[in-house]
């Protein structure tokens, strides 16, 4: 692996362009002081180039996109999938939002909101956080159930949703329907993550008949940042995408940061402003004594 004048230029600038986001308020949940100390987690040219590259690839969700995604979920994705499982009509959007949103009215829509939790006995942070982020600005609290007390709903309530940052492998969500055996109360089970692999999405909606999964964005093998196609760290004569991932393995190494490719080894990096999936890539968010994180979990 060599590292020339115009990977060092590419590594300053990208490095100037993150700090700039930061002050102009786009990464509106990182301070530069942040962005410095983790970049001083890095001890030389090649380590700090990987870590700018990583930058370059960030999908950053701001406070406002994650906001206008909430409003895409319950303007649009809810209320299609409500009306294909002829479960509920919407005629008028603008008296849906305010239903929704009233103590009064909530009750007595067919569907109730829950959080995935305690999957394989532990506790998950990450739905409970985008449910409570949801809830505070489109539906009201009346909606929200425990899971524990799905089973004493009346007939009348037809759908369950459940809301989360990402479906990377799947793993989660299918450990869940299958501790919780929900695919079998004769209710419909509406998965809404922010984001979700593609190939994920169908094999392990294919699994469950009552479990509809659908996502505000998609993603796929092309938000891997270790890809072939990368061309950040594929440079002909100089590095591949390989020479990097064997340096960030080593780094992570040396670090003790586990599970250095996230949750499915997925590779991502892919933040909201309010939850950092456990897909992405950990050196993002981990921190001990000797490694400082970017991004909170």
């Amino acid at each position: 692996m060599k590292i020339d004048h115009i990977t060092a230029r590419d590594t300053e600038a990208i490095i100037e362009q993150s700090k700039k986001l930061i002050k102009i308020g786009y990464w509106d949940n990182v301070k530069v002081s942040v962005l410095q100390r983790w970049l001083d987690n890095f001890k030389d040219e090649k380590e700090k180039y990987l870590a700018a590259s990583v930058l370059s690839e960030l999908i950053y969700r701001n406070r406002e996109t994650v906001t206008s995604m909430g409003y895409n979920i319950f303007s649009i994705i809810l209320p299609q999938i409500l009306e294909e499982l002829d479960i509920y009509h919407i005629e008028d959007i603008e008296k849906w939002m305010n239903d929704i949103n009233s103590p009064k009215h909530a009750r007595n829509l067919p569907f109730r909101t829950s959080v995935i939790n305690n999957v394989d006995s532990k506790v998950t942070k990450s739905g409970d956080v985008i449910h409570t982020f949801l809830q505070r600005d489109f539906f009201d609290k009346n909606l929200g159930v425990k899971v524990e007390n799905i089973e004493k709903l009346p007939p009348r309530i037809k759908a369950i949703v459940f809301f989360d940052d990402m479906l990377g492998s799947g793993t989660q969500i299918d450990t869940f329907m299958k501790e919780t055996n929900l695919d079998e109360l004769g209710k419909k089970i509406i998965f809404i993550p922010f984001a979700a692999l593609r190939d994920s999405t169908i094999r392990i909606q294919s699994k469950y008949k009552n479990l509809i999964i659908r996502p505000v964005e998609y993603l796929d093998e092309n938000h891997s940042f270790f890809r072939a196609s990368n061309r950040r760290i594929n440079r002909e004569y100089f590095y591949t995408h390989n020479d990097f991932l064997r340096l960030y393995i080593d780094i992570c190494n040396k670090n003790s940061i586990s599970n250095p490719l996230g949750f499915g080894n997925l590779g991502l990096s892919y933040v909201l402003a309010n939850s950092t999936p456990n897909n992405n890539l950990s050196f993002l968010w981990f921190e001990n004594e000797g490694w400082n994180r970017l991004f909170k979990r």
